[in-house]
């Protein structure tokens, strides 16, 4: 086990430097942040608080990058004190706090997946639905779901992953990224992606639907919820709502079922029994054997 030691330093701009120059391992810079701090040391505000700079065995810095930079940027050279930890395994890193907690997407710029807090939160709700998590409490699913686990996976599937980028194309699809995303990755990864760019990019622009579309029906339902107070109207279908709406209008259109009108379930809301799962391809070949049944008869 490393030797962990614990000491109050002093560290002036030159050290600030020398130290930033191992800095070759972590999450994108707040500039607002260093500012913020910078302007206080500068003051004489400055207070030693027990927050470590922490260092890695290899000399790389884990945690205090954003204090480093203010004191960098002192001009007096005077020393600011800190409490300082050295000896630190470099994979500790993904477990810590620096000033504000890190969330998802800095583990996974951390981890070398390139992804913005829009893509983070398609990768939580991708988890949440293949995981039967969507009808817990959020305290549950952020028990079960830790941004450990949520980056793991992402590093592990990052063809999954690909797919909800992709997805961002068809942001314009009067669906938020934390819907549209994870939707499009579980429709291409079961139909492939020219049925998801065609789902989608026909939600996304409307272009040659037919009157009794799903896809129509679904895009007038939600411009009439945005046209009646806007937010507040819009705000009236949870997430829950929205994805299921979505799925049940995917299933409808793939086997060709014709929908004038979009409606919530009965009750109002979907719950874990009534809401769709995407159709795979032994229903839709069952969906098809029954339409060619009907109209044989």
């Amino acid at each position: 086990m490393n030797e962990i030691s614990y000491h109050t330093e002093w560290i002036t701009p030159e050290v600030a430097n020398r130290m930033l120059d191992r800095n070759t391992h972590n999450r994108p810079l707040k500039q607002g942040d260093i500012l913020k701090w910078a302007t206080e040391m500068e003051a004489g505000n400055w207070q030693l608080n027990g927050e470590a700079i922490k260092v890695a065995t290899n000399g790389d810095i884990l945690d205090g990058q954003h204090r480093l930079y203010a004191v960098a940027l002192q001009d007096d050279g005077k020393a600011i004190p800190f409490t300082v930890i050295r000896g630190l395994a470099p994979e500790a890193q993904k477990t810590m706090d620096q000033g504000r907690r890190r969330d998802l997407a800095d583990i996974l710029s951390l981890e070398g997946v390139d992804a913005s807090r829009s893509l983070a939160a398609a990768i939580r709700m991708f988890l949440a639905m293949d995981r039967g998590l969507l009808f817990v409490d959020r305290k549950q699913m952020a028990a079960v779901l830790s941004t450990t686990v949520l980056a793991d996976w992402a590093v592990e599937n990052e063809d999954l992953v690909d797919l909800m980028r992709n997805a961002l194309r068809f942001k314009q699809a009067k669906l938020r990224p934390g819907i549209l995303c994870p939707l499009y990755a579980m429709v291409a990864a079961e139909h492939g992606i020219e049925v998801a760019d065609e789902f989608f990019g026909r939600l996304n622009d409307g272009v040659g639907l037919e009157e009794d579309s799903p896809i129509l029906a679904f895009r007038n339902r939600l411009d009439h919820l945005r046209s009646e107070s806007k937010v507040q109207s819009a705000q009236r279908l949870s997430d829950r709502d929205l994805m299921g709406m979505t799925i049940s209008v995917f299933n409808n259109w793939i086997t060709g079922k014709s929908i004038t009108k979009i409606q919530r379930p009965h009750g109002g809301t979907w719950n874990e029994k009534t809401f769709p799962q995407i159709i795979n391809e032994d229903g839709l070949r069952r969906s098809r054997i029954a339409r060619k049944a009907r109209r044989g008869a």
